[in-house]
């Protein structure tokens, strides 16, 4: 669950020269290493950005939200993507995996607890890692949140879902795969992306995936490029080949409901939710039950709002959450 335009882009690489105070790569295992930019104040109150998709990037375009004169901001790429090495490789690419890299950079930078802010598949990731060391996390923000079910996948990728509110993009996408043997779409693209296609059809079935799940992420109308650029190929391939093998695999989680059934283990840890009410991505009942469960939680609902942060008022929302992080933090008293 992933989306950006040129304004992200050229937004991400100004940030990004001008605040950048650290990067480099952070060798997790013989295989994998970590690609990870650092922001604000050296000793300001740690935040990890964790990006979306799976088979998303870092973007520095967050800076806007947060005070840079009071946090530390610390982005990385995930396992196969963005920068980190080696681009695409799904051998020990799961999600236990992305929690142990989350708690090697937190190792890194020698950081007693850290804060979370997740977006989409992020919030996933966030939440995974806190329920595994909730003893390392003091606050969590997350932004359209995904809980990883497979009523959740089904939603997205398969008939009778998501389908429903937009015919017309779903059915260029199942019709791209249907001479594909398998059981659902999900299959048949992870077929397309994980066997021995001819790659002339696996870059047009990564623009078909990644235009159907990009039609259903705003309030604003969704217009697939014409000629997409190399840069817009990469990010396709790359969120189309990560997301189907993170959901064939149920996200590789041990129970299908293994969040909501494990959310006693964050009762510690103070979390703010905010999700678009028109959220046809991640839909908003997983945010409300998530809410319901967790004892320190504030929702934020937000109308005129779907997934994406280009929805001003999910931006909006995200910045007020911010700020009163700001001021929170900075108060002795409140911590």
């Amino acid at each position: 669950m992933y989306s950006q335009d040129l304004l992200q882009k050229i937004t991400s690489e100004i940030s990004r020269k001008n605040d950048v105070i650290e990067s480099g790569y952070l060798d997790v295992t013989k295989l994998h290493s970590i690609y990870y930019e650092v922001y604000g104040n050296p000793q300001g109150f740690p935040i990890f950005i964790i990006h979306g998709g799976p088979g998303g990037y870092s973007n520095p375009i967050h800076n806007q939200l947060f005070d840079l004169n009071i946090f530390k901001l610390i982005y990385f790429d995930q396992r196969g993507t963005g920068r980190s090495k080696p681009y695409l490789e799904l051998k020990d690419n799961n999600t236990n995996a992305l929690i142990q890299d989350i708690e090697s950079l937190r190792n890194y930078f020698k950081i007693d607890k850290i804060n979370l802010f997740g977006s989409s598949w992020g919030t996933t990731l966030a939440l995974a890692y806190s329920i595994k060391y909730p003893q390392n996390v003091k606050r969590i923000l997350l932004r359209s949140v995904f809980l990883g079910r497979q009523e959740d996948i089904n939603f997205l990728y398969e008939e009778g879902g998501a389908s429903v509110y937009y015919p017309d993009y779903f059915e260029k996408y199942k019709n791209h795969v249907k001479r594909i043997h398998g059981k659902s779409l999900l299959e048949k693209y992870y077929k397309v992306f994980n066997k021995q296609i001819s790659p002339l059809f696996r870059t047009d079935a990564a623009k078909y995936f990644y235009d159907w799940e990009s039609s259903l992420v705003s309030v604003h109308k969704y217009t697939p490029k014409r000629f997409p650029d190399p840069e817009d190929r990469k990010l396709y391939l790359s969120i189309s080949t990560l997301e189907t093998h993170y959901f064939i695999h149920r996200c590789f989680f041990e129970k299908d409901n293994y969040i909501l059934e494990n959310t006693s283990k964050l009762d510690n840890i103070t979390v703010d939710i905010v999700h678009g009410r028109q959220d046809v991505d991640c839909r908003p009942i997983g945010a409300y039950l998530l809410a319901k469960k967790l004892k320190k939680s504030k929702l934020y609902l937000v109308d005129n709002a779907s997934h994406t942060i280009k929805d001003k008022p999910l931006w909006n929302a995200l910045k007020k959450v911010a700020n009163l992080w700001a001021k929170e933090l900075s108060n002795p008293a409140k911590n």
